[in-house]
């Protein structure tokens, strides 16, 4: 998010500006470094003068003025801020008509990026060392075993870390115990439904792989046509061409559950052409 702009309206007596940002329009002292978003008494005893107007109506007419300019500055800028959740340490993730920015509530500033203190996890503080426990005499240790093992209940299991499935540009398909969700990884935002970007990332990967198997295809039969001088010449490329149109080594499987919701999505279409058809 770009800073906001401060503009100076006029300059008036004492070291004082009128000046307007973008939350409206406030008054600065230029000596005493001070702020107000009301006129300054100073400058309204200066207006008791007898060729000025009184106090009570110059007051009414500045704030007025400002009143104003804030509406006509509201109306201008229109922000609808959404905030989509709370990160920790004072951060917000929000979302106004630009995109999706981070807000630190207690410093108040603002990040088109992730900050760098979130994407670090938080170090634990460093403990003491632990000391033994006192053992108890031998005469009790006999029964302070028996009741361990009568009060010891078995650990819950750890849950279970997210599985990264498949990676499609900055986009990525992963599993939980709930189910499978997606992830945008510049904007950390995920989605239990594949979004329409994501979507046609998936069918153009879908379509480059169904390309290359037409192209080994192709390369086989030629192959078989041609006969043994061309075997070697078609082989090569039937490779080259495979190797292009798979995905790479480190890329796991596609995502079934993203391959079985676009086969819905399209025989739903399929449907209502028909019933198009039949009316």
């Amino acid at each position: 998010m770009a800073s906001a702009q401060v503009q100076v309206l006029q300059e008036l007596d004492g070291g004082w500006l009128q000046c307007q940002d973008t939350q409206g329009v406030f008054f600065y002292n230029t000596v005493t470094k001070q702020s107000s978003d009301q006129v300054p008494n100073e400058l309204l005893q200066q207006q008791q003068q007898p060729q000025q107007q009184p106090q009570q109506q110059m007051q009414q007419q500045m704030q007025q003025q400002v009143q104003h300019q804030g509406q006509e500055q509201a109306a201008e800028a229109n922000p609808q801020v959404q905030v989509l959740r709370e990160l920790g340490g004072g951060w917000l993730q929000c979302q106004d008509a630009q995109g999706v920015y981070y807000f630190n509530q207690v410093t108040q500033q603002s990040s088109d990026d992730l900050p760098a203190e979130l994407r670090m996890p938080a170090q634990p503080p460093a403990q003491p060392p632990a000391q033994p426990p006192a053992q108890p005499p031998a005469s009790m240790q006999g029964a302070c075993h028996s009741y361990a093992q009568q009060t010891q209940q078995p650990e819950a299991a750890p849950a279970s870390k997210p599985k990264l499935k498949q990676r499609l540009g900055e986009w990525m398909i992963c599993e939980d115990a709930q189910g499978e969700f997606y992830m945008n990884a510049r904007t950390q935002q995920s989605f239990d439904q594949p979004p329409p970007e994501l979507v046609q990332l998936y069918r153009a990967a879908q379509q480059q792989k169904e390309c290359g198997s037409q192209q080994a295809a192709y390369g086989a039969q030629q192959q078989k046509a041609y006969g043994a001088p061309q075997a070697a010449y078609g082989a090569q490329q039937t490779a080259t061409r495979q190797a292009a149109a798979q995905p790479a080594p480190s890329q796991p499987a596609p995502s079934h559950h993203l391959h079985m919701w676009l086969q819905q999505q399209q025989q739903a279409q399929q449907q209502q052409q028909q019933q198009q058809r039949y009316r």
